[in-house]
């Protein structure tokens, strides 16, 4: 299978660049920055937004299907191991012009269509396999995808809640929501590695040489807990540190 890659976010320091989930998607940020300091004045009500700021353990959003994918470090190519990256993609929602869609026959369809908003032609249409550990694509960590009815919340991990509103995260229009493990070396290439952390204000990233977080750390990244809105695409981003 080979499904179209773009990085989703890029956290660029020390040349840092994690992938939180490789089988979706360019967030184009531009309008971080001039943002952060209308959108920190709301970060408490953004929060209390959020469908689930508890340690709940599921929820289920007005009886809608989510496409979940379940990453596993790069070394783990038969997806035995943890999971280390877990993505929840609504079923049938526009996501910077990717839709994924459950099949009756439990089958995945994954489309990508020329603009952000699935407007214009599908220029890419892929039929995934559901609950097979898919380590011969493109992507770079293998993953498992398949249809659920529900979302499950960790107890503790690093989130980000997109909604295709400005609304940061509302649950009406969640399209979007991955799972990052905290103080858990990840590894989504053959060469280097990472541990994420984060608490109420910031959530950090230390980048290593190899894939098992050991040795001297090469690079690190910290970043704000709070809400970006990308305005020409009509996204918002809501970073949660549980």
């Amino acid at each position: 299978m080979k499904i179209i890659i773009l990085i989703l976010i890029i956290i660029s320091v020390y040349n840092i660049t994690p992938n939180f989930s490789k089988s979706i998607i360019n967030n184009n940020n531009k309008n971080k920055n001039n943002n952060n300091n209308n959108n920190n004045n709301n970060n408490n009500n953004n929060n209390n937004k959020i469908f689930l700021t508890s340690s709940s353990s599921s929820s289920s959003l007005n009886n809608k299907k989510y496409i979940l994918q379940e990453g596993y470090n790069f070394v783990d190519d038969k997806c035995s191991g943890n999971v280390v990256n877990t993505v929840y993609s609504g079923d049938g929602s526009c996501y910077f012009g990717n839709v994924f869609t459950c099949r009756d026959d439990g089958k995945i369809i994954y489309d990508m269509y020329e603009g952000y908003n699935c407007n214009g032609s599908i220029v890419v249409t892929e039929v995934i396999e559901a609950n097979v550990c898919d380590s011969n694509s493109s992507q770079t960590y293998p993953i498992v995808y398949s249809c659920v009815d529900s979302i499950d919340i960790p107890t503790d991990g690093f989130l980000i809640y997109t909604s295709q509103d400005e609304d940061c995260g509302s649950k009406e229009k969640l399209v979007d929501l991955r799972i990052v493990p905290l103080n858990t070396c990840i590894n989504d290439d053959p060469t280097y590695s990472f541990i994420q952390t984060c608490n109420s204000t910031n959530y950090s990233i230390t980048k290593y040489y190899g894939s098992s977080c050991k040795g001297g750390p090469i690079g690190h990244a910290v970043g704000e807990i709070t809400c970006y809105i990308d305005h020409p695409n009509e996204y918002s981003s809501q970073y949660v540190c549980l």
